[in-house]
């Protein structure tokens, strides 16, 4: 998952990933005199559950809920089968 930042606030931000029962997986500090950063998180090997992007600045906190799911194997072609993820945002 891809997830652009821009911070207009001029103060540094933390971006903390979280499970749904609290526990932090990931930190990453963003400097104040960053604009605008990129970062991308891989959940192909992380359980389906719900995770936590928490974004605060200080003075801000904002709260994204993403679920992760994965459906049955669906047969495709000569009994290949294809796994699929979904992964959705609030």
């Amino acid at each position: 998952m891809n997830m652009l930042l821009e911070n207009y606030s001029a103060k540094d931000i933390t971006v903390t990933l979280k499970t749904n029962y609290g526990k932090t997986l990931c930190t990453e500090r963003i400097g104040k005199r960053t604009r605008s950063i990129r970062l991308k998180f891989n959940f192909s090997q992380m359980p389906d559950d719900k995770y936590l992007f928490v974004v605060e600045n200080g003075k801000d906190r904002v709260v994204k809920e993403m679920n992760v799911t994965t459906t049955e194997p669906v047969p495709v072609i000569e009994q290949k089968f294809v796994s699929q993820r979904m992964i959705s945002m609030r």
